[in-house]
């Protein structure tokens, strides 16, 4: 399948790649060349429209990794966030509607939730309806919400909108560094569990082969005993545990 990986040279989509090739055949979009895949990375910023009629072109699904969110001033200029998050995102649906692609994979966040809900309530599912309002947040749900609608424009689409949390790198998994984001850090935060990277290429290798049409939600965690999170979707569609890897 060609796969247009959004965020292509970015820290999910890298330690993704080589599951992914192994199974598909990638073009890297990012606003740098992806280093390795020179070749096939199409280089350009997510609100330039153009960008979209070239990246697109041949593809059989999108897998969007990219976010505003890593670049610190993004907090300060909601430019950033929203013209990555929504309006890139808005003008990549655009075009994918037009070509009429049958399948995206958004990476969109447990930050859709009020910070209230992931502390002190019980497990989180994804029938809690999102109510966060901070910016990272409410640019997940604004596109989650397109989502809904490009399916309700192509109807024979399928749109998973994977809500995440915190995926790592096989470096930052394995590292004996305290401050990193390590496969114990969810002792340190009582309700943040990072998703492992085997759990990660696990989740998006089986994502992209899900071909249910419509609009689906997805969360997907290192809590593998589900105590803070559950993930019933993820296991009845894409049959798919946490394993804490």
């Amino acid at each position: 399948m060609n796969v247009a990986v959004v965020g292509g040279a970015g820290y999910i989509a890298t330690h993704l790649r080589p599951a992914l090739e192994a199974r598909h055949t990638l073009r890297l979009v990012d606003m740098k060349p992806a280093a390795g895949a020179e070749d096939r990375s199409v280089v350009g910023k997510v609100e330039d429209p153009e960008l979209w009629q070239q990246a697109l072109i041949g593809m059989d699904a999108v897998l969007w990794l990219a976010t505003a969110a890593n670049n610190p001033e993004a907090g300060k200029d909601l430019s950033l966030m929203f013209g990555c998050d929504v309006n890139g995102f808005y003008l990549m649906l655009a075009q994918a509607r037009r070509l009429r692609i049958p399948r995206i994979v958004l990476a969109s966040s447990l930050s859709v939730y009020d910070p209230l809900h992931l502390r002190h309530g019980p497990a989180v599912t994804e029938a809690l309806p999102a109510d966060s309002w901070h910016s990272y947040g409410m640019s997940k749900r604004l596109a989650e919400f397109m989502g809904q609608a490009y399916v309700q424009s192509v109807p024979e689409a399928t749109f998973l909108a994977m809500r995440l949390m915190r995926p790592r790198n096989d470096a930052d998994w394995g590292s004996a560094d305290p401050k990193a984001e390590s496969k114990h850090s969810h002792l340190r935060s009582g309700y943040s569990w990072p998703t492992g990277p085997e759990d990660s290429r696990r989740l998006f290798l089986a994502a992209l082969e899900f071909a249910q049409p419509g609009y689906h939600v997805i969360q997907a965690t290192g809590d593998t005993v589900g105590r803070h999170y559950a993930h019933h979707e993820a296991r009845r569609l894409l049959g798919w545990e946490a394993r804490g890897e």
